[in-house]
């Protein structure tokens, strides 16, 4: 498993998830399988954000972007796994992946993520990596349901609490 730029192979892919309403309810968004080229050149062209394909075996099984980046300091990490790709890991190996990156080429001591209450999954992920100090945000989420904020110790301390 390894993070890479997007390609044009990638677009089936990254089309059926962005078009995959339950999925995007998940992320707190929702579905746009019309405009999946301009979302990838808008989100590799931010100067305050990363965006990577989750490569498995030459295919993309995923995503996982850095946005709203402040050098030295922080960023937001979002990642969505294939469906099909569940449950092997690779979001474990994704946010590794994508922390160690945030730290190398941005300098970023802190990364944040927002997952539903509901997204069982994802929280039990969260929390076995070591991200840590929920807080309640105010807003709804795609889904109506409140989003919550996780703020992950430094990085040296998620690698050591739950090295992977």
């Amino acid at each position: 498993m390894s993070l890479r730029a997007w390609s044009h192979q990638d677009l089936p892919v990254l089309t059926r998830i962005r078009s995959d309403a339950a999925l995007q309810a998940q992320l707190m968004a929702r579905p746009r399988p019309g405009d999946v080229r301009e979302w990838l050149q808008r989100r590799t062209a931010d100067p305050t954000g990363a965006f990577f394909v989750i490569d498995c075996d030459g295919a993309c099984a995923g995503f996982v972007q850095l946005t709203e980046i402040v050098r030295g300091e922080s960023g937001y990490v979002g990642i969505c796994v294939a469906p099909e790709a569940q449950g092997r890991g690779l979001g474990a190996k994704a946010l590794a992946l994508i922390e160690a990156h945030a730290a190398a080429t941005h300098g970023v001591q802190q990364v944040k993520l927002k997952v539903l209450e509901t997204n069982v999954r994802a929280l039990s992920l969260y929390q076995r990596l070591g991200y840590s100090g929920c807080q309640q945000t105010r807003g709804v989420g795609a889904a109506g349901e409140g989003p919550r904020t996780f703020l992950p110790a430094p990085f040296g301390e998620l690698r050591r609490t739950a090295p992977l």
